[in-house]
């Protein structure tokens, strides 16, 4: 009998235990890479808190679910909260997660402009997972956008430079390098910079900062608590975000008076506006994008975007979000029904290429970058 002290660490183990098949085939169903952990060896080597052999217990089908190419080291010596927060969001997101494949217009570009991967302090998000769930989707890039560092930049340019060579990832996917500054007043996404902006900074410096690296300054989020609100139109930023996916599900379940607050707020915005997804897990990754018409080349999106010619886009709507809860409340019942089905799974050594469904949909055509019928703009 466990003693009395041990009752909630076994009830924990039960409960990751019973979620994680149901993660994992949310995983498995886009597309993404499983693999079972078979070594720790990793670019990225954080701090290693001392754990007892039950917490690596119940890590350990956490770690089945999420492990992509080099991910597993910081699965296993994260802290509980961000292991525990990015199964959470893996399963909240899953029922938003089969989107149609979007088919880009031609002479156009659909980038991912904002995005965390595990460097980021929040996601344990690998290179390749990125990688691959963006190229399905259909975007023709994403940009590298950690919080207050930059090393991530450099393992995703390896990695894409890997799977181009393998053939996984199309040659002309580009990786935008970024980063997203928390200054003391609000987020800023860095784009195009070089090295990493110091964090806390006043968002006047940050900016500056931004541009004597030749970057892009994004105002992120401007509407959500951690955004710089009004600053927006006042602090010589470059672009505004506009639709990114934590700020556009807070106001899709917001009533009809927030809406309207936030319908008033980018009317009064002159500046650019882009679209990201704020993605810190694969399955977001493309839930909002930009439509850029220009080359498929960094120096040519750079300019695109400074002179206007990016379209946010956004593919979550209401309707999705009513679905949801279906979604997810019936898959969590069939995996209950089978509850060792996605921990006894192996993948086969050789698969055809993932998509974002098992039987995806035809994809979906873009007339003209304002008459989206896989996403809505504004």
């Amino acid at each position: 009998m466990p003693s009395r002290r041990r009752w909630p660490l076994l009830a924990l183990a039960i409960a990751v235990l019973g979620i994680t098949p149901l993660a994992y085939r949310a995983q498995r169903s886009a597309g993404l890479p499983t693999r079972p952990i078979v070594a720790l060896a990793g670019h990225y080597a954080p701090p290693a808190p001392a754990l007892t052999w039950h917490e690596y217990g119940w890590r350990l089908p956490a770690a089945r679910m999420l492990a992509g190419t080099y991910n597993r080291q910081k699965i296993l010596t994260c802290s509980t909260k961000d292991l525990l927060t990015t199964v959470g969001k893996r399963l909240i997101t899953w029922p938003l997660a089969p989107v149609p494949r979007l088919t880009v217009p031609p002479g156009y570009l659909a980038l991912d402009l904002h995005t965390h991967g595990l460097y980021s302090h929040d996601s344990l998000e690998s290179p390749e997972q990125m990688l691959l769930a963006a190229a399905q989707r259909g975007l023709s890039g994403i940009a590298i956008t950690d919080h207050d560092v930059f090393g991530g930049v450099a393992q995703v340019q390896q990695a894409a430079t890997q799977l181009k060579a393998q053939g996984r990832l199309p040659a002309d996917f580009l990786i935008i390098p970024g980063e997203e500054v928390g200054s003391n007043e609000g987020h800023i996404v860095a784009l195009f910079t070089t090295q990493a902006i110091p964090k806390k900074l006043s968002a006047t410096e940050t900016i500056a900062r931004i541009h004597a690296q030749g970057g892009i300054a994004v105002a992120a989020h401007p509407l959500i608590a951690s955004g710089v609100g009004e600053l927006a139109k006042q602090l010589p930023f470059d672009a505004v975000e506009l639709e990114n996916s934590a700020q556009e599900l807070s106001f899709l379940l917001a009533g009809a008076a927030r809406q309207q607050q936030r319908r008033d707020f980018y009317a009064g915005v002159t500046k650019p506006l882009l679209g990201g997804s704020d993605g810190h897990d694969p399955l977001v990754l493309g839930l909002c994008y930009t439509l850029v018409q220009c080359p498929p080349n960094a120096a040519a999106v750079r300019v695109a975007l400074l002179a206007g010619r990016g379209v946010p886009v956004c593919r979550l709507t209401a309707a999705d979000l009513r679905a949801a809860p279906g979604q997810f409340l019936l898959a969590g019942w069939a995996t209950l029904t089978s509850p060792l089905v996605g921990l006894l799974h192996r993948p086969a050594a050789t698969s055809p290429t993932p998509g974002l469904r098992r039987n995806p949909p035809p994809p979906v055509s873009v007339a003209t970058p304002l008459s989206l019928s896989s996403g809505h703009t504004r």
